[in-house]
């Protein structure tokens, strides 16, 4: 009977270990891929804001050289 009963003991034991490292694994596997996908999120939103920024300048920088050219050719016309 105890015995029988240490078999069973050690069975339990090794299903918990078992158990107990799958659970873990899933933990982590989980934790993993939330981590990652808040990194991405985080990459996204500030290459949103560089995008931003870079479609800013190239306007406010075509806009000035738009008004110089339309500045040089209005005076090349009053000097001819």
């Amino acid at each position: 009977m105890k015995n029988n009963n240490r078999n069973l003991s050690k069975k339990i034991c090794l299903f918990n270990k078992t158990v107990s490292c799958l659970f873990l694994t899933i933990i982590l596997a989980v934790f993993s891929f939330l981590e990652l996908t808040v990194m991405i999120l985080i990459f996204l939103i500030f290459m949103s804001f560089y995008l931003a920024i870079i479609i800013l300048g190239t306007t406010y920088l075509s806009i000035i050289c738009l008004f110089k050219i339309k500045k040089i050719i209005k005076d090349k016309r009053q000097t001819t």
